[in-house]
């Protein structure tokens, strides 16, 4: 579970400020502060009859906050705030911190996010981009290693700029996981306590 929130948090991160909005930012462009959205969440396996499906909202504040919530089935919360990573669940009727997980790879994912934001996705050493005639942008790891997690992303673009309507990480054959955004609100003012009360 947490290799898969990592893995898109990660398509999320390197997208949103860069990707999100469309195009290779060369030129200055109104900048992006804040992002906000509710997502569903679709985990297709071969073994399984029906998809595995997921609701919740993601929240990211630049330059270095975000909020990545699952609201049902299960509820639980992965806060990065100035450095810091936390992930909670739902237990006995309260929010419980889960400690003794290695969360540094989302500390690195954070630091990157100031250069996306500033149009520099193009210096990617992780994936090479392709975009497709009919819009969607083809992501394809260049690790070998990677690709034995992730094979290829497949982005579409909202119709706003700033906005993603969906993301599929394939998984092999037949594996995906889905998201689809909705109630995307951009430059919105955020509450901080959001960053780190779960």
């Amino acid at each position: 579970m947490i290799r898969r929130l990592l893995l898109i948090l990660v398509v999320l991160a390197w997208c949103g400020p860069s990707l999100l909005l469309g195009q290779d930012r060369r030129q200055p462009e109104a900048k992006l502060r804040s992002v906000q959205a509710d997502f569903t969440q679709e985990k297709h396996l071969r073994i399984l009859g029906r998809p595995l499906v997921s609701k919740g909202r993601f929240i990211f504040q630049a330059p270095d906050s975000l909020r990545w919530e699952y609201l049902e089935p299960f509820r639980s919360v992965l806060l990065m705030h100035q450095g810091q990573v936390r992930k909670f669940i739902r237990s006995g009727g309260r929010m419980v911190e889960e400690t003794g997980m290695d969360l540094s790879p989302m500390r690195i994912v954070m630091t990157k996010i100031g250069a996306w934001l500033d149009g520099r996705f193009t210096e990617n050493d992780t994936f090479s981009v392709r975009r497709m005639e009919d819009g969607r942008i083809r992501l394809v790891p260049k690790d070998q290693g990677m690709r034995r997690i992730i094979t290829a992303i497949e982005l579409v673009p909202g119709e706003r700029p700033g906005l993603l309507r969906s993301v599929t990480i394939f998984e092999g054959a037949d594996d995906t996981t889905s998201l689809s955004f909705s109630q995307a609100r951009l430059n919105r003012p955020v509450d901080p306590r959001l960053f780190v009360v779960p």
